[in-house]
């Protein structure tokens, strides 16, 4: 950040660029943005960009991005989660989807991989199941990782449940929301987590003592074949855990019993206070 710093004023002599401390958090934000406290330039989550938006507290950068000619360069489905009215007020820093990642070493050794080089991709989450069940009987280890601790779980588990049919919660006629997860496509999504593990033994040891960064350890490292991961993460199995760029391989999020597929997204874009 310094070095990015130290640039930007060369290149910007009439510019000072001071550092703020705050990171975004939303029990200040609001106290924040009405006493006019906000810093220039402050990162957010995409979940609270159309709120930020509607508030008012975010500056229009239509014209900057069109001047600079950067209005066609993002995602589309991006860009619709910080415009409104055709006007873009944030701008995209880091997004991701989910899919699901693959360490192409034990994939070779199950005997999982296309004609073009590539790991096989399960069309759907029954077939990750068999996928699991062959490469745990050709290496002798688990075939997937779905870690559980510190909120993982809920998070990954959301695109399968929806997958499944599931419909976490909808809005009343009176505008309130209410949770409608209680359902038989929820339990039949939370039996197919639970028979990964019981029926057909295809995770690691305790997915409820892993999480996110343990996820990425057993697939960089060869103790896990599959992970249900997001692209803005590769460096995890790779620089962190040492695995070889061209054994790790990315591919689309599985689809339902019924064919339906689902990821989650989400990200991190740049505002500027107004």
């Amino acid at each position: 950040m310094e070095d990015s710093k130290a640039k930007f004023e060369a290149a910007n002599s009439d510019i000072e660029v001071k550092p703020d401390s705050w990171q975004f958090e939303l029990k200040s934000f609001y106290a924040k943005a009405a006493g006019g406290q906000l810093p220039t330039v402050y990162k957010t989550n995409f979940t609270e960009a159309p709120q930020i938006i509607a508030s008012g507290y975010s500056s229009d950068l239509t014209a900057a991005l069109e001047k600079y000619k950067l209005a066609d360069k993002f995602n589309k489905n991006i860009m619709r989660l910080v415009s409104k009215d055709g006007k873009v007020f944030a701008f995209p820093y880091a997004a991701y989807a989910f899919g699901m990642a693959y360490n192409v070493d034990l994939m070779e050794q199950a005997g999982l991989m296309d004609a073009d080089g590539t790991p096989k991709q399960p069309k759907d989450w029954s077939e990750v199941a068999e996928f699991a069940v062959q490469i745990k009987e050709a290496t002798g280890k688990p075939g997937i990782a779905f870690p559980t601790a510190s909120n993982f779980g809920g998070w990954v588990f959301m695109p399968v449940a929806w997958s499944y049919g599931v419909s976490f919660m909808e809005q009343d006629s009176d505008g309130k929301w209410k949770a409608t997860f209680d359902t038989p496509e929820a339990v039949e999504a939370l039996q197919y987590i639970k028979d990964l593990k019981w029926k057909y033994d295809v995770l690691t040891a305790d997915p409820t003592a892993e999480d996110w960064a343990s996820g990425f350890q057993q697939l960089g490292t060869g103790a896990a074949a599959m992970y249900i991961a997001a692209n803005d993460a590769v460096a995890q199995p790779t620089q962190v855990n040492g695995l070889p760029t061209d054994k790790l391989a990315m591919g689309a999020i599985p689809a339902g019993p019924n064919g339906d597929q689902y990821s989650l997204t989400g990200g991190t874009p740049y505002m500027f206070s107004k």
